[in-house]
């Protein structure tokens, strides 16, 4: 399996290509090839260091597992003191850098275009070195991501927010209006609950009543148990109660944190997060 797998990954097969491989190899698994293929091969692949073409649904080269290609190339360019509303703009560039020579390719043709349209530009010139080790400190972000089982989505992919992607053009109530540019997200569990069909943001203070206690965790569970995914921000008190509530009716919440994913604050909410 791991031989056809890795064959098919290099030359960029799809899920039927991969079905076919498997009927040929055990013709008594035909049934059941089409299925095995879409819910196991995706595991396998990741355990072997490959990501997915979000567009094209073929297997790309191998990328390191905490975040694809774009997240690490979004990553990069802030590491290089880049504003978030530029980095926004080079995702959505039709070339997106996959190594560090192409980072410095995309970078070079980059500036000479900003040349050509101001006949002099008078942003200093960034030097090779600057660009590689951007380039490696985004790897490495990369790599600490999977170590603690994070997940780098940038926009344009699948699952980063589909309302907070829609905020990241100018425009009336968008952009910079509404506080800025976020071009990347860590996220820990199911990202698919970061795009939900209904959601409910519980909040509150952090020393509540005994009674808005109680409220705060009925909403969080009866909102949960009708399929409402919960949102808030893993703080104490009212926050602390959503989620509990959420929990507890075995929902699906998103917690929004201030800080990096390696860590819980406050401490004692460390259970409760790895529940979420």
């Amino acid at each position: 399996m791991f031989l056809i797998l890795d064959d098919f990954a290099t030359r960029g097969a799809t899920l039927a290509d991969i079905a076919r491989a498997i009927t040929r190899a055990w013709p008594a698994a035909t049934v059941h090839a089409l299925a095995l293929a879409k819910n196991v091969y995706q595991d396998i692949l990741v355990s072997m260091g490959y990501a997915e073409d979000d567009n094209e649904r073929r297997l790309g080269k191998k990328v390191m597992i905490g975040g694809s290609a774009r997240a690490r190339f979004a990553i990069a360019l802030r590491n290089l003191s880049e504003k978030p509303k530029a980095v926004v703009e080079a995702l959505r560039s039709t070339r997106l850098p996959h190594d560090g020579r192409e980072f410095l390719e995309f970078l070079e043709d980059r500036r000479n275009g900003q040349a050509r349209e101001r006949q002099r530009s008078s942003r200093q010139v960034l030097d090779s070195p600057a660009a590689s080790d951007a380039w490696e400190q985004a790897e490495r972000t990369i790599d600490a991501c999977a170590k603690h089982g994070i997940r780098a989505l940038a926009v344009g992919e699948p699952c980063f927010p589909e309302r907070l992607a829609e905020l990241q053009v100018d425009g009336p109530g968008r952009g910079v209006s509404l506080g800025g540019y976020c071009p990347v997200l860590y996220c820990k569990g199911a990202a698919e609950s970061l795009n939900p069909e209904r959601a409910a943001a519980i909040i509150g203070t952090r020393e509540p009543t005994d009674f808005g206690r109680r409220q705060a965790r009925a909403f969080g569970s009866r909102l949960a148990a009708e399929g409402v995914v919960i949102v808030s921000g893993l703080a104490r008190g009212c926050d602390t109660e959503a989620h509990r509530g959420c929990v507890e009716a075995n929902g699906a919440g998103v917690a929004v944190m201030a800080h990096g994913l390696d860590q819980v604050y406050p401490p004692e909410n460390m259970n409760l997060a790895a529940a979420l």
